[in-house]
């Protein structure tokens, strides 16, 4: 069953008909049968609890009919499709049923799969369509909210002047989203550059739309990668923020980036910040600022999936941590005595530790290379590590650039780092299997972020197309010299993919594989 199949709830106070409907193939018509209930009382109850898509129902049925049950339901769950189960040929009668909000009827004695189809085929488009205005006019709603929130916090305010905008925003919350207090703040972060930021963007915002409904809460964009998640205990959502819940909105963002979108996740880094509650009117601003700020922590940290602004704040380091930071490096200058993987582990976990701001630790590395290089330093390259270091997104960058460096003055020759070096052989060793830059980076001791920037840096080609390159020349080599099939040499270079591996190949050699072998053989 897959997760787009639609919910059915059958009512009917006869059980053979509902074991006749029970039979039904539903899955291969993308629908899913989730449930039963032999009067109206019953069902009305099981779609509070579920809420179904469709709902095929009996009119005439005790405790509470079919008529009743329809005018309920129109009540409460006006987007339930409702589709009526009928003895009654006469038409005026089926006409006047319909018009109590049924899509469409059934006449039980003349039944048969192909009209049952058409019947939810009939409702599915409804839904499809009533969706999709709905969800228009949602998205309309939420960014027309997010634009007059972004003009009630801009601009600086002191005096008299802070104290009427703390209250314009604390009732713009109360009039246009029912927010009571206390009110709790949180946020999402994401990070990405520009060109994958616009492919994600849009499944992001689809699959928190999805979220706020299942889990009560709601989202708005409050500045580019930047989205404000609102919960509160006595208004509209009478539900908390916790770090639990949180997380697990970041982890159904990250798995959907998976997903939906390949190797793409690898490239983006998404987390929660929880917030303080707000237990009166003057400290929502103050609640929902302290949320929207970038967390420093993340620097030493891109797995984490919630942070709170609660977290100890990042410092300057004082002179004792200097000296500190000096020792655990003139440790391993001459020669390097540690391994690389080692000493960068130890570096990254040193600063995070002391809660050093990134500016500072990028700062003191400089500062520490200074000092070591002193006159043997050429200035263009200096300058040029210099600025490396000062654009570091991560400590594990920061500290492999350091590292990298130490190998390249102590052997006085450039060198691959020894991290791509360790991709390199991973990725031609293990062919076969499924290759992500997570998986690689997992190997090599780099975050997939930093092996992603990394790796044409220093090979001139991407990630993925250095994967596809080795994968192609190993088939070609196989084709040549075995007389394996060709669906088995693509298995063997990790393409199970027949079609695709016939594509991607004749884009390699401009041949087919078969081609290809009857010219080499």
């Amino acid at each position: 069953m897959t997760k787009d199949a639609l919910r059915v709830l059958v009512v009917d106070d006869e059980a053979p008909l509902r074991e006749e409907l029970r039979s039904f193939d539903w899955s291969v018509h993308g629908f899913e049968c989730v449930g039963e209930a032999d009067n109206g009382l019953e069902a009305l109850a099981f779609c509070r609890r579920h809420r179904p898509d469709i709902v095929i129902t009996d009119i005439t049925m005790p405790v509470m009919d079919g008529i009743k049950f329809m005018r309920e339901m129109r009540q409460e769950l006006p987007d339930t499709q409702i589709i009526l189960l009928t003895c009654h040929s006469d038409f005026a009668y089926a006409k006047k049923s319909i018009g109590y909000g049924a899509i469409d009827y059934l006449l039980k004695v003349t039944l048969t799969p192909s009209e049952l189809v058409q019947a939810l085929d009939k409702a599915r488009q409804v839904l499809q369509k009533n969706g999709m205005r709905r969800r228009d006019a949602i998205e309309e709603k939420r960014w027309e909210r997010a634009r007059q929130l972004s003009m009630l916090l801009s601009g600086k305010r002191n005096g008299a002047e802070a104290a009427v905008a703390h209250s314009a925003v604390y009732q713009f919350l109360t009039r246009e989203m029912n927010c009571k207090l206390p009110l709790q703040f949180a946020s999402l972060h994401v990070d990405a550059k520009a060109d994958v930021w616009m492919l994600a963007k849009r499944a992001l915002e689809r699959q928190l739309g999805i979220l706020e409904e299942q889990m009560s809460f709601l989202y708005l964009p409050a500045m580019e990668g930047v989205y404000l998640v609102f919960a509160d205990h006595a208004g509209s959502f009478r539900s908390s923020m916790t770090s639990e819940k949180l997380a697990s909105i970041v982890e159904q963002l990250r798995s959907l980036l998976e997903e939906q979108a390949g190797l793409l996740q690898d490239e983006l880094a998404i987390c929660g910040v929880t917030g303080s509650s707000a237990a009166a009117p003057e400290q929502v601003e103050a609640a929902m600022a302290a949320v929207m700020r970038e967390q420093q922590l993340r620097f030493y940290d891109r797995t984490q999936l919630v942070w709170s602004v609660q977290d100890e704040p990042t410092q300057w380091p004082d002179e004792h941590q200097k000296a500190e930071f000096y020792e655990l490096l003139a440790a391993h200058i001459n020669p390097l005595n540690t391994g690389a993987a080692q000493l960068r582990s130890s570096l990254v976990t040193w600063a995070f530790q002391h809660r050093l701001h990134p500016d500072a630790f990028k700062e003191l590395v400089n500062e520490w290379r200074r000092e070591w290089l002193q006159d043997a330093r050429e200035w263009p390259e200096f300058s040029q590590m210099s600025k490396a270091v000062m654009n570091a997104e991560t400590a594990e960058e920061l500290a492999a650039l350091l590292i990298h460096e130490m190998e390249f003055v102590q052997n006085n020759e450039r060198k691959p780092r020894r991290e791509i070096d360790d991709a390199m052989r991973y990725i031609k060793s293990n062919l076969e299997k499924p290759l992500t830059l997570s998986i690689v980076a997992e190997q090599v001791g780099l975050s997939a972020h930093y092996l992603c920037r990394l790796f044409p840096e220093e090979r001139g080609i991407s990630f993925q197309e250095y994967i596809k390159q080795q994968r192609m020349e190993m088939a070609a080599r196989l084709l040549r010299t075995t007389s394996l099939r060709i669906y088995e040499i693509a298995c063997q270079v990790g393409v199970p993919s027949y079609r695709y591996f016939s594509s991607v190949f004749r884009e390699y050699a401009g041949l087919s594989p078969t081609e290809y072998r009857r010219q080499r053989s």
